[in-house]
C-alpha cells in the first residue's frame, strides 16, 4: 500500500509533523510505502488555479502523487480559523485539473482520504475544515476514510502514550 501525506503547514518540525511523523511510521510498521510532501516549503502557496502560481509546477507533481497514492492524507494546521494556504492552494488545483478529466476522474473514483488536523481546540474552525475536505473529496467522488483532530499539544506532546494510542487508532482505522 502506498500511503502519501501531504502536510500543508509551514512549520516542519511543528505538531502536525509531530502527528505525521507518528502516522508514517506506523504504517511505515504495518507494510506500507509511506512519505510525506511538506507543500509550503515546496512552494505552493496561494491560489493556483489560473496556471500561473507560484509553486504550481510542484502542485502538478503533487496531484500525481496524490493520484497514484492509494491512501492519500490531507494534513494541516488550522491557521486563522481555516486550512493552510498550501493545502488549499493544492486542493484548489486538483479540483480544476481532476474535474474536466474523465480518465482522472475514474482513477480518482471511490479513492480513500483520509484527514489530519491540528488546532488550538476543537470548535467550530475544525468543524468547518474538516467539512470543507469532506466536499472537497465528495466533489471528486473520494470517500474520507478518517479524520483525526488533534487539538492544542505542543509538538514535543505527541509522544507521549496517550497521543501515540490516539493515532495509532486513527492509523489502524484508515489502514484497514
Amino acid at each position: 500500500m502506498k500511503v502519501s501525506i501531504f502536510n500543508g503547514s509551514p512549520k516542519k518540525d511543528g505538531e502536525t509533523a509531530a502527528v505525521t511523523s507518528v502516522l508514517k511510521d506506523i504504517a511505515k510498521v504495518r507494510g506500507a510505502d509511506a512519505d510525506e510532501h511538506f507543500l509550503y516549503h515546496m512552494g505552493i502557496r496561494g491560489c493556483l488555479t489560473c496556471g500561473y502560481g507560484p509553486g504550481r509546477e510542484n502542485a502538478m507533481k503533487m496531484i500525481a502523487a496524490f493520484i497514484s497514492s492509494d491512501l492519500p492524507v490531507l494534513a494541516c494546521p488550522i491557521i486563522m480559523w481555516r486550512i493552510s494556504d498550501s493545502l488549499n492552494a493544492l486542493i484548489d488545483l486538483m479540483y480544476h485539473v481532476c474535474r474536466y478529466d474523465d480518465e482522472t476522474m475514474e482513477r480518482i473514483a471511490g479513492k480513500r482520504v483520509a484527514i489530519v488536523l491540528t488546532a488550538d481546540d476543537g470548535g467550530a474552525a475544525v468543524t468547518d475544515a474538516t467539512e470543507l475536505l469532506r466536499r472537497f473529496c465528495g466533489l471528486l467522488g473520494m470517500e474520507v476514510a478518517g479524520v483525526l483532530t488533534v487539538t492544542h499539544a505542543p509538538a514535543e506532546d505527541m509522544n507521549a502514550p496517550a497521543s501515540i494510542e490516539k493515532i495509532r487508532s486513527f492509523a489502524e482505522m484508515i489502514l484497514g
